[in-house]
């Protein structure tokens, strides 16, 4: 049976990553990159992991642009949280962020990939990517049109530009929005992972909570899922989040 894997190009396009920081992390996590053609491929190595490559390397590489490090997911130690409401369980993590969810912690960790190999296929047409799914590229064929021989003075017919789309923001609305239950936690699971110092007003306005309230409170105290490290800066009280 062929081995398949992650396309190494699609993946750096995907995830903005240079091609040497990647090679490290699969370095660390024991990935072996094999070339198939024209291509090179990011492949399970010997040690086996039961989330799948795809996370992992997903995992990887937001944990690397925000802390430089990969230590969490080497103990596989993933960064996913879970909430009890009234309507059941409801999950997030690292698997709900988007590519570009972290900020890179700096500018040059974050690089889209300036050389596009000749092929994205492997061997026999299957397509092999971070999605799995093969792109068709379709190519237009140009048809000039003729000039017209007609020199009649009658004056020409324009067509009237079609009018513009009603905008969204004033369109009727026909029930009320779903609101996002898991705001605050994923706005605390993003500083946290970026190691972000917020403020008490912003931490009044996260875990809802009074300003005053939020000022007596010791440092180390918990609320959805995080515990808050109270840090002097000057003059100034700020917090630090880490979930736990």
């Amino acid at each position: 049976m062929a081995q398949t894997g992650i396309n190494l190009y699609q993946f750096r396009t995907e995830f903005n990553i240079p091609a040497a920081d990647i090679r490290s992390i699969c370095k660390q996590l024991k990935l072996p990159i094999i070339k198939k053609g024209a291509d090179h491929f990011i492949v399970e190595g010997d040690k086996k992991y039961k989330n799948g490559i795809a996370y992992l390397l997903k995992h990887a590489v937001l944990e690397y642009r925000a802390t430089m490090k990969i230590d969490n997911t080497l103990q596989e130690k993933f960064i996913e949280y879970q909430q009890e409401t009234s309507k059941g369980t409801i999950s997030f993590g690292v698997s709900d962020f988007g590519n570009n969810s972290v900020k890179p912690k700096t500018p040059a960790i974050k690089k889209k990939p300036n050389k596009q190999p000749s092929k994205l296929v492997v061997d026999g047409g299957g397509a092999v990517g971070i999605t799995n799914q093969a792109s068709a590229t379709k190519t237009t064929k140009t048809t000039k049109t003729p000039k017209s021989t007609n020199k009649s003075s009658s004056p020409t017919k324009t067509t009237k530009p079609a009018p513009p789309l009603p905008d969204a923001s004033v369109m009727p609305s026909y029930g009320s929005p779903i609101a996002d239950v898991l705001a605050p936690q994923k706005e605390l699971l993003n500083a946290s992972l970026q190691g972000f110092l917020i403020s008490t007003e912003q931490v009044s306005s996260l875990i809802n909570l009074s300003v005053e309230t939020i000022r007596s409170k010791p440092s180390g105290f918990k609320k959805l899922g995080f515990e808050f490290i109270k840090v002097r800066e000057g003059s100034n009280t700020l917090w630090k989040p880490q979930q736990y």
